[in-house]
């Protein structure tokens, strides 16, 4: 009886700390994933950002020549 007991008490330990391996690697991978695509949509944005002021300001010297 004491046997089946453990065995059942260690069966359950052992499985929700796997779970809980399984959502911490999880839950780690997801927000460097989110991280990374905010830092590179951010650097798009900032490099499009300054595309676009290069070109109008290369436009108004010609415009006004």
């Amino acid at each position: 009886m004491f046997g089946s007991v453990f065995g059942l008490l260690s069966a359950i330990t052992g499985f929700a700390l796997f779970d809980l391996h399984i959502w911490q690697s999880l839950l780690l991978y997801t927000g460097s994933g989110i991280l990374i695509s905010a830092l590179s949509l951010t650097l798009l944005f900032v490099r499009g950002g300054f595309a676009t002021q290069s070109l109008t300001m290369d436009k108004h010297p010609t415009a006004s020549a």
